[in-house]
Parts: C-alpha cells; sequence; structure tokens
C-alpha cells in the first residue's frame, strides 16, 4: 500500500470516529432534553396545583376574616367593646421631622377644606 493510502485510510478511520462520537452525543443531549422536558412538565403541573391551593386558602382566609365571623367568636369568648372611661390615649413625644408632616398635614386640610366648600357649592 502506498503512502497516499494509508494516509487517505487513516483519514477515513479518524473521520468515521469523529461520526460515532457525533452521533453518541446527540443522542446523548436529546436524552437530556427529554428528561429535561418531563421535570418541567411535572414542574408546570405542580405549579397549577399550587396556584389553586392558593386561591382556596385565600378564599378561606377571607371567609374566617369576614366581620360576622370575629364578631362571633368574640361573643363565643365573652368579650365586649370596653366603656369610653376605659380607653387610654397615649401622647408619645414626637421629632422634628413629625412635627414638620403635621404642619404639611395642616397644610394640606386648609387645601381639603377649599375642596370640600366647592363640592358643596357645585352641590347646591
Amino acid at each position: 500500500m502506498s503512502m497516499r493510502a494509508r494516509h487517505l485510510n487513516g483519514l477515513v478511520a479518524a473521520l468515521w470516529l469523529l461520526v460515532w462520537v457525533s452521533a453518541l452525543a446527540v443522542v446523548t443531549v436529546r436524552h437530556e432534553n427529554r428528561l429535561a422536558f418531563i421535570a418541567w412538565r411535572e414542574t408546570e403541573a405542580a405549579k397549577v396545583e399550587l396556584q389553586a391551593e392558593r386561591g382556596r386558602l385565600l378564599l378561606e382566609k377571607a371567609t374566617w376574616a369576614g366581620r360576622r365571623n370575629i364578631v362571633d367568636d368574640a361573643r363565643q369568648l365573652g368579650m365586649a367593646a370596653p366603656s369610653p372611661d376605659k380607653i387610654i390615649t397615649l401622647e408619645i413625644a414626637v421629632a422634628d421631622a413629625v412635627d414638620n408632616a403635621v404642619d404639611n398635614a395642616a397644610a394640606a386640610d386648609g387645601f381639603a377644606d377649599n375642596v370640600n366648600r366647592k363640592q358643596s357649592l357645585a352641590k347646591e
């Protein structure tokens, strides 16, 4: 066999090896892709179930937090509203920032009074 024929046979063998390696890589990647897709589908199904459960829990929370339920529970526990003489109001020392907020609120009250006057005039 000539040198050129040996070189050509070596090249063909190397190319066949590359074809087999790439085919094996394709099979491996496709298998991993299928596994990832299955995991994704399972996660999506779990997400849908969790969203449905969240909706049910929010509805239950709204039901239990309703005023009627709170009042009924308070009555069952013997609770009652305190009399006005039992209510204690605490005064807290305020910082300058809070004083500024109070000043701003007073200015806003003046604005609100003007708006209320305009609305009452419009109703008349």
